[in-house]
């Protein structure tokens, strides 16, 4: 006989066909049905072998029980109990409570109770129930009937001696599995020695991909039952799978089944498309979806891959150089962020070291700041050795992002000629005043011609103002600075000049650096006029 054992709770048995009655067992009665069974092997694209899936089609007649009293010449009595018999197939392997699995044991028995070959499925489920139309013969009528049954789990066991025997089962009962490998170059880069006069290495993005689908797996023995995500979980994360949890840049020696290739190897350092010597993975991401109703599980592993294990930080560096014809100065500014790297496990650090390996990096590159702006400034200036760069940083300023781990910095020098060398950049002013011809104006009643304009013979007192401002260098700001008024004084008014000091004032900051020293003179030069309080006033000319 036929029997369908539920693998719910009730344990509910059906009996399908190839008996003539029914004790306390339930289903239908009749000869015994044909059957037909296809297997469908499952694999992966490559074609290794991952499961089988079974087709079993159940094909009978269901003739009236036994116990059935019915009268033939009553009209639709008969009829109604074949009806009865239809109504039990429409409804196999469904309860009088929901849900339930659907799944149960199927098992093809001999004639005569015999079992020594029995075929024999545990996770059999049925698929589809096809009830044709009644047929009737000399007033008699039967119920046909076809079952389609799918199964994955074979447990059949046969005693001819040419049989296989027990089938050893799959670890994981799974429909489809698939895993990807993928390497794509960044527009980031390293630096050998984080310095960046170092050599340039490219970074790349390495992703690997791992799913699988899962079907219920029964362990009829202990009355287990697993659900089929967890089944693709438990096998995504099996660790001599060598799929997940696993350093990416060693040679794997198994394929995504767990067996060991014993012809080849898969390196992702050579085996991608790029020949990476000394790579390093950095900063592992991963991203996991899990769909239980599909009884799908997929991991997405993520890393970055950089040169070296040592310069654990990507550095994205901008050298500008401003020759502007406005300023007397030509700037060279680099700019940048460096991004420090992790190498981390599946589970990221509680105390990442991002950011430790960014500033070690970054200590690194800013010891190197005034190198690169110096080979940028001959390079693209074409200077004079009589105007180099100055090596002391004309601006600065540092931000970071502890829990990215970032830095982000931008740095200029320049190279502008200052008067003392204890001053990052300084300016001088000369003003130049008075010497002007002094005349009277003298207004004269009822003269038509206007003012009478006379020429005194002298001129005003000359004037000379020199202002010297300056930022200081943030290490020369702890003492006011002496060297302005040296400075300054070199525009007094000399040679034949007789001068006085009209003006003198002198400011210094030494939060700001800010120093600024202004000196005025009065003068007048010897020979242009009378200097003393004899002297006799010049004859008046008309004009």
């Amino acid at each position: 006989m036929i029997t369908f054992t539920s693998n719910d709770t009730d344990e509910q048995q059906l009996v399908i066909g190839g008996t003539a009655t029914l004790n306390t067992e339930k289903g239908i009665v009749g000869p015994f049905p044909r059957y037909s069974i296809s297997r469908e092997d499952l694999t992966l694209a490559d074609g290794t072998y991952l499961n089988s899936k079974f087709n079993i089609t159940v094909t009978g007649t269901a003739t009236l029980k036994s116990g059935d009293s019915q009268d033939m010449v009553k009209k639709g009595e008969r009829q109604s109990r074949v009806q009865g018999e239809a109504i039990i197939l429409a409804q196999l392997n469904r309860t009088n409570e929901w849900p339930f699995r659907g799944n149960g044991v199927l098992e093809i028995t001999a004639y005569g109770g015999i079992n020594t070959n029995t075929i024999k499925y545990i996770d059999a489920r049925i698929t589809s129930i096809d009830l044709p139309e009644q047929n009737e013969t000399a007033g008699v009528q039967n119920q046909e009937y076809t079952i389609q049954f799918e199964a994955y789990q074979d447990t059949s066991s046969g005693g001819n001696a040419n049989s296989p025997g027990a089938i050893e089962q799959p670890d994981y009962n799974l429909s489809s599995v698939e895993e990807s490998w993928d390497i794509a170059a960044e527009d980031r880069y390293s630096y050998t020695g984080n310095v960046p006069t170092g050599t340039i290495n490219r970074v790349y993005t390495l992703t690997h991909t791992v799913s699988a689908t899962g079907l219920r797996k029964f362990a009829i023995a202990s009355s287990t039952v697993t659900d089929a995500w967890k089944e693709a979980y438990d096998f995504v994360h099996d660790a001599t799978n060598q799929l997940v949890d696993s350093n990416p840049v060693t040679t794997i020696t198994k394929n995504t089944l767990g067996l060991t290739n014993t012809d080849s190897s898969f390196s992702v350092l050579t085996n991608l498309g790029h020949t990476l010597t000394d790579y390093v993975a950095y900063d592992h991401v991963r991203t996991v979806n899990s769909n239980k109703a599909a009884g799908s599980y997929a991991v997405t592993d993520t890393w970055v891959l950089a040169k070296g294990s040592t310069d654990k930080a990507v550095i994205d560096m901008e050298i500008s150089v401003d020759n502007s014809n406005v300023e007397s100065a030509n700037t060279v500014t680099l700019s940048g962020t460096v991004t420090g790297l992790e190498e981390n496990a599946t589970t990221p650090s509680t105390t990442p070291a991002k950011y430790a390996n960014a500033l070690a990096a970054y200590k690194l590159l800013a010891a190197k700041f005034f190198e690169a702006a110096k080979a940028a400034h001959v390079a693209y200036l074409n200077i004079e050795p009589d105007q180099p760069l100055k090596s002391t940083e004309y601006s600065k300023n540092v931000s970071e992002n502890e829990a990215l781990g970032t830095i982000t910095f931008s740095v200029s020098f320049n190279d502008k000629i200052t008067k003392n060398e204890d001053v990052i950049e300084d300016t001088l002013q000369v003003d130049d005043s008075g010497g002007t011809d002094v005349v009277a104006i003298i207004g004269v009643l009822l003269r038509a011609a206007g003012p009478v304009i006379q020429d005194m013979g002298t001129v005003t007192e000359k004037r000379k103002s020199v202002t010297y401002t300056a930022k200081l260098k943030t290490d020369k700001r702890e003492d006011k600075p002496t060297f302005g008024k040296g400075i300054v004084d070199e525009y007094k008014p000399g040679g034949s000049s007789t001068s006085y000091l009209a003006g003198n004032s002198e400011s210094w900051n030494e939060t700001t650096g800010d120093y600024s020293v202004t000196r005025e003179w009065v003068y007048a030069t010897s020979g242009d006029g009378f200097q003393g309080a004899d002297a006799p006033a010049p004859a008046p000319t008309p004009t």
